[in-house]
C-alpha cells in the first residue's frame, strides 16, 4: 500500500478551508481536521480526519520552524511555502502573544511577515514531508 502525497491543488484547497475556521475549530486541532476532512469531501477532495490532522500539524510546524529561522540575522527571510496563506491563518496568535508581552515596550521596529514569500514561489509544487500511519481498518 502506497502513500499518495497531497497535490498542490489538494493542499491549497485545505488551507482554503482551514482559513475559513473560526473559534475553536480554529484553536483545536482535531475539531479542525473533522470539519476540514468534510469540508474537502464535498469538493470531492477525499482525504480522512487523520490524514487532515497530520496536514495540520505538519503546516503548523513549518510555518513556526520558518518563523523561528528567520527570527535570527539573515540577509534574506526564509521563503516559507504557502507562507501568505499561513501567515494569515497563524500571524493573528504571533501578533496577540508579542502585544501581550511587550505593552510597555516602545513601539516595535516592522519586521517582515513570519513566512515572507516571493510571489512566485507559492506557485511552486510542493508537499510537506510525508508522514507515514497505518489507517484504521
Amino acid at each position: 500500500q502506497g502513500v499518495k502525497a497531497w497535490s498542490d491543488h489538494e493542499i491549497r484547497s485545505f488551507l482554503e478551508e482551514w482559513e475559513l475556521l473560526e473559534g475553536e475549530a480554529l484553536e483545536n486541532f482535531h475539531v479542525a481536521s473533522k470539519i476540514i476532512a468534510r469540508r474537502l469531501k464535498q469538493r470531492g477532495i477525499i482525504k480522512s480526519k487523520r490524514k487532515c490532522l497530520q496536514m495540520l500539524i505538519s503546516m503548523h510546524d513549518l510555518y513556526w520552524t520558518i518563523h523561528d529561522v528567520n527570527q535570527k540575522p539573515r540577509n534574506e527571510p526564509l521563503p516559507c511555502p504557502y507562507g501568505g496563506t499561513l501567515h494569515r491563518i497563524f500571524g493573528h496568535r504571533l501578533e496577540i502573544k508579542e502585544f501581550s508581552e511587550v505593552a510597555a515596550l516602545p513601539p516595535p521596529v516592522y519586521q517582515p511577515p513570519a513566512c515572507a514569500t516571493p510571489d512566485h514561489f507559492e506557485e511552486l509544487s510542493w508537499t510537506p514531508p510525508l508522514v507515514i500511519y497505518i489507517e484504521d481498518p
